[in-house]
Formats: structure tokens, C-alpha cells, sequence
């Protein structure tokens, strides 16, 4: 299977987790970080009519952006906040207030979808969004929020947590991570997909949620968007491979609220955070990287590539803690813990990861672990030295640890008190030493009269599965399998040679063949015997002393069968006068013509019933031969 589109502007690169300091009561103003496309348009103050937006113009309470086809409008909160005006949409900032550090944020959207990666809010904050009749309440959230083409709500998260009121159903749920919601008739529906909070995939699923035929059948439209999440997945994973981005990992701790990220991608691959993006051309370059000097804490950096100037994909994080602009003397403080491996580390081949880093060898009491998933490492300072750590983890299928995509260190001590690093994890599927479990499948049932055949998967778990059905070495439409339930498929009319089989990311296969007939009603079959029903026979009397009986042949034909195979006959009986004389079963039969050596008797009437059954369940086909012999 092969996957050429390329993906549209759906994420944005932000700072999460920002703490605040107390301010002074004040109205706040954003920027805009980017503007591309014919029709990316400003209305400053929601007066005086919409004008091309410019990146770096000035963004207050009231403004309104409109975006129209290959358009969009990135823009920058003051509190590290970034909303994405996506193609095709209306918005309007309807509140941006900064009091005593409590933000009072709202945006209202008119039609479209807008991307939104907020940072965690302080307490009494608010950041709200609102589309007709819906309020949407976050405080540390990445996704998608807006509308369908059918202008009826859909939202969508990344990650975080969104509080949801609609009153047009009279409704109220919470969303969270790796959720979509949207509405069919009068009901919402929650579902959890891989691809929630990306914007592009809520336009690929929106034909199916505002398709009339799908309204009343709720099953066919999940099991559709969820097909859609699988595929989407695998083009997603495909883009990455082919940027190929390798992040200089930021210092655990900085304090500088200015700082410079080193990348290097792909050639023909383009890199940004939330301004115009650069060509790396295989080449370091570097991104400037700032936010307002008080906003400390932590900080997550999420970098896009692109493919053009508007068609991009999430291509990794970065993350560290400000602590705020110091002299140079506290500026070179010593951090406690720092992770020295490259962030995503690669894992393919060799199927592990090696953590390495340094602690400050001076705490006492100390305790130094390595976590991923579910497993915790022993204390690493008896086995480290002169304040260096290394520790490597096997990663694969076959352990069940390679849905993990994270390393956690945890360094405490007495003097330093707890501190953690993060190491980003790049776990490759498609490579057959992390990806060693094959998946297989197993037929359940197949009906040759309904022509219908189930079977099930194993083995699928947190993997993307290609299955094929081939019919008489025809490959037909590839489909994508992520889940176990039982499946079926309608097989061809007739009989054909089927392989059946389920490959995953590294080619690891399973097939079953089958030689399977598919026999349905068929109209004008009949029974042919050569010459009339009855047929008088003269034949002079026997010599003396010799019997009264003589032999023949009965010879007939099954007429009518497709192809004139006899695949289609089930079972043939023979009677002379009510009494079998010759059956045949399927197993028996290789022909449509039949023979069938008689014996009759001067001056008796025999009569010779003919009786065929075929598979596909249909009236028996009947035919008489009578014998006068005189």
C-alpha cells in the first residue's frame, strides 16, 4: 500500500504548562506568527472590513480572521497559548484579558475549525470556546474544535481535557485525550481514534458524519471513522519516516526566555515552530524559540515539517524549565540531572534504547530510575560512576512494551530534593526486530448458499495490519485491520481458489488458501435424457432355455450449469420402479453426463427416475425414462 497525500497545517507548535507571576489588570494582545495562502484575512476590532493578514500585525480583544481554500492564520497568545485559523473558517477573539495573572480568554467560531494548543491555566482562569449554541471549557489542552459541513459541532483533543455544554441537544460531557465527539440525529457520540485533534483528519471523517445514508445506521458510521483513523495513521507514520528529523534536546533547565533549537531533516523537508518554516535541506538549522520573560515553568516546544509552505505534520517535542532570566553566576548553575541521549531516540535495529545522562554525584540518599511503561529500574547509583548513568531497555512486540513512545529518569535526593527527565522515544514498527510477532487468522465459518465466509485476527495489538483477499491469484482491495473482532466476506458466484491473508508493518504475514464455491439459484437447469419419456422397445423372444432379460445403458445429462461444471451438483440418484439402483455423492462426481448400466424384462414396464440435487439449495431437478418392452 502506498500513501502520497500529504497533510495539511493540523497542529500547533506551542509552550505548554507555563506558570504565571502576578500582573497588574491589564487588556492583552497576541501576534500573528503566520499567514499563508490567497485568503488569509484580519479584521481588526471586528471594523472597517477584512484586509490580508500580515505575519507580526498585532492581535486584541474583538479582532476577527476569516481563511478561505490552502489558507491560515497561526496566532500567538501572551500566554503561550496558539490558536490555528484552519482553512475555510471564521473566528473572532472575542474576549483576551490579562487580571492579576487570571486569564479571561474566549474565542467564538462561525463556521470552519480552529486548532488550539493551550497552556495549563492558572486557577480562576478561563480559556473558552464557543460555536452556535456550544461552550467549550479547557485548562491545558491541544485539538481541534468547530464545525462539520453540516454546521453541527465536533471536537476533537490530543491531549488534556475539554468540559462541553451543548444546549441545541441539551448535553454536557468531558472530553478527554485521544477523544472525538461529534453528533448523529440527536445523540453524541464519543469515540476513541489515534488521530484525534488533528484538524485534517476531522475533514476527512466529516464526509461520513454528514452523509444523509449513514444517519440512521450508527454502526456503519463508527466502523467508517475508525477505518479512517487506521489509514490515516499509517500516512501520518509514513511522513515522519520520510522527514527523517533529528532535535537537539533543549537543556533540562534554562534561563533565557530566548532560545535557539537545532534541527536537521530530510532534504526537500521544511521545519517551524509557530513562524514561517525553514529548508533544512539535510543541513542543521536553527529556530528561534521565545516567550514572554515571566512566564516561568515548564515549557513544551511542539516543531511541525512541512512538505510546502502549508501542508505540514507534527515532527517532534522538545521540553525544559524556565526559571527566568539570572546573572551569569546563577546561570551556570549545576543541574542535578540531565539526559544526555538525542531526543526521539531511534529504536529499530537493535530492537532497545540506551539512556544515558548525568546526576549530581554529591546528593545523599540518592535514587536514580529509569521507568518506561509499567517496569521501573533498580536504583542505578551503586552501578553508575563519577556521576554518569547508562541503561538500556529491550523494546518489542513480544515484550509488550513498544506501545511506550517515552523514557522517564527520576533522580531524588536529600539535597536536590526530586527531579525528572523526559527521553522522546522514535519506536519503528516496520522493522522486524521490534515488530517479531506475526499476525494471524484463523476462518470461522463459510456458507456456500449464502456466499458468505467469516474469519478472525489475532495477534493485531497496537500494530496497523494490511488484509487481502486474492481470487484465483487476482489480488482485491487491501483493507486496514487494527482490531480482533470477526470479520466476512462475500465471496465470488462459482468456484475459485481464495488466499486470505494478514501482513503487518514489517511484513510479517499469515495466509490461508482455500479452494471455496459460491452456488446461488440457477434458473433453466434441467435434466436431459436422449429420445422420448417413453420409449416401447420390440425385441424377438429370447432362444430356447435362455432368460426373458436383457441389458442397457440409461445415459443422461445435467443441463444448464454455468460453465457446465459439475462443482454445482450436490448428490444423483437413480430408481428402476421406486427402488434405487445408482447414487453418485459430490465427492463422486466429475462430470454433467452420466451412464448407468439397466437390466430389463420382455413384456414388463420399467420406469427410471432420475433425481439431482445441486448445492445451491434450489428445487431437486427431475427427470423419467420408461421402458415398454414388448
Amino acid at each position: 500500500m502506498s500513501f502520497s497525500r500529504y497533510f495539511k497545517l493540523v497542529a500547533i507548535a506551542t509552550a505548554l504548562m507555563i506558570g504565571y507571576s502576578p500582573a497588574a489588570k491589564k487588556v492583552s494582545s497576541g501576534k500573528i506568527r503566520n499567514a499563508s495562502g490567497p485568503e488569509a484575512l484580519h479584521e481588526p476590532k471586528g471594523k472597517g472590513g477584512y484586509i490580508p493578514a500580515e505575519t507580526g500585525s498585532r492581535v486584541t480583544k474583538k479582532d476577527r480572521f476569516k481563511t478561505g481554500v490552502e489558507s491560515l492564520i497561526i496566532i500567538g497568545l501572551p500566554d503561550g497559548s496558539s490558536l490555528t485559523i484552519n482553512e475555510r473558517t471564521e473566528a473572532e477573539m472575542a474576549e483576551l484579558l490579562n487580571e492579576d495573572g487570571i486569564n479571561h480568554n474566549q474565542v467564538n467560531i462561525l463556521n470552519g475549525k480552529v486548532n488550539f494548543d493551550v497552556q495549563k491555566q492558572a486557577k480562576g482562569s478561563e480559556f473558552k470556546f464557543k460555536t452556535g449554541t456550544a461552550t467549550a471549557a479547557i485548562r491545558g489542552t491541544a485539538g481541534t474544535i468547530g464545525f462539520t459541513s453540516l454546521m453541527k459541532l465536533i471536537a476533537s483533543l490530543s491531549n488534556g481535557s475539554l468540559d462541553i455544554h451543548d444546549s441545541s441537544l441539551n448535553t454536557e460531557y468531558n472530553l478527554k485525550g485521544g477523544q472525538t465527539a461529534f453528533s448523529i440525529g440527536k445523540e453524541t457520540v464519543v469515540l476513541d481514534l489515534k488521530s484525534s485533534g488533528d484538524a485534517k483528519f476531522l475533514d476527512e471523517i466529516d464526509k461520513y458524519i454528514s452523509d444523509p445514508a449513514l444517519e440512521n445506521d450508527k454502526d456503519a458510521l463508527i466502523k467508517l471513522v475508525q477505518k479512517a483513523d487506521s489509514s490515516y495513521q499509517v500516512r501520518k507514520e509514513q511522513l515522519k519516516q520520510q522527514a527523517n528529523c533529528e532535535i537537539t534536546p533543549l537543556p533540562d533547565t534554562v534561563y533565557s526566555a530566548e532560545q535557539k533549537v537545532k534541527v536537521k531533516c530530510a532534504k526537500e523537508i521544511m521545519v517551524g515552530f509557530q513562524d514561517t518554516p525553514v529548508m533544512s535541506k539535510g543541513e542543521i538549522v536553527e529556530l528561534n524559540v521565545e516567550w514572554e520573560a515571566h512566564l516561568f515553568g515548564a515549557k513544551k516546544i511542539s516543531l511541525l515539517c512541512y512538505t510546502d509552505s502549508t501542508n505540514s505534520f507534527p515532527c517532534g517535542d522538545l521540553t525544559t524549565y524556565y526559571i527566568g532570566d539570572m546573572n551569569s553566576n546563577q546561570g551556570n548553575e549545576h543541574k542535578p540531572l540531565t539526559i544526555t541521549t538525542s531526543s526521539p531516540a531511534k529504536v529499530c535495529d537493535p530492537a532497545s534504547v540506551t539512556i544515558e545522562g548525568t546526576f549530581d554525584s554529591r546528593g545523599t540518599n540518592a535514587d536514580l530510575r529509569v521507568k518506561h511503561g509499567n517496569f521501573t529500574s533498580d536504583n542505578l547509583i551503586p552501578y553508575s560512576a563519577n556521576g554518569k548513568f547508562s541503561y538500556t531497555i529491550q523494546i518489542s512486540d513480544e515484550k509488550g512494551n513498544w506501545i511506550y513512545d517515552q523514557v522517564d529518569v527520576e533522580y531524588t535526593s536529600t539535597e536536590f530534593g526530586t527531579e525528572t527527565a523526559t527521553l522522546a522515544l522514535n519506536i519503528d514498527k516496520t522493522c522486524n526486530s521490534v515488530n517479531r510477532i506475526r499476525p494471524t487468522i484463523e476462518l470461522l465459518n463459510y456458507d456456500s448458499l449464502s456466499c458468505n465466509i467469516r474469519y478472525k485476527f489475532s495477534n493485531l495489538d497496537d500494530d496497523i495490519n494490511l488484509f487481502t483477499v486474492t481470487t484465483d491469484n487476482i489480488s482485491g482491495i487491501e483493507s486496514v485491520i487494527t482490531q480482533t473482532n470477526p470479520a466476512s466476506s462475500t465471496l465470488q458466484k462459482g468456484r475459485h481458489a481464495y488466499v486470505f491473508k494478514i501482513t503487518d508493518q514489517a511484513g510479517n504475514s499469515s495466509k490461508i488458501s482455500r479452494t471455496l464455491g459460491c452456488y446461488k439459484k440457477i434458473p433453466g437447469a434441467y435434466v436431459k435424457i436422449p429420445g422420448k419419456e417413453i420409449e416401447r422397445l420390440r425385441v424377438p423372444p429370447p432362444p430356447k432355455n435362455f432368460t426373458n432379460k436383457f441389458h442397457k445403458e440409461l445415459r443422461f445429462t445435467v443441463m444448464g450449469l454455468p460453465g457446465s461444471d459439475p462443482a454445482y451438483i450436490k448428490s444423483v440418484k437413480v430408481t428402476r420402479n421406486k427402488k434405487e439402483i445408482e447414487s453418485w455423492n459430490e465427492n463422486q462426481i466429475n462430470s454433467i453426463m452420466f451412464s448407468v448400466p439397466i437390466e430389463l424384462t420382455r413384456g414388463e414396464d420399467s420406469e427410471f427416475d432420475i433425481t439431482v440435487k445441486l448445492k445451491s439449495s434450489q428445487k431437486d431437478l427431475v427427470a423419467k425414462k420408461i421402458y415398454q418392452v414388448r
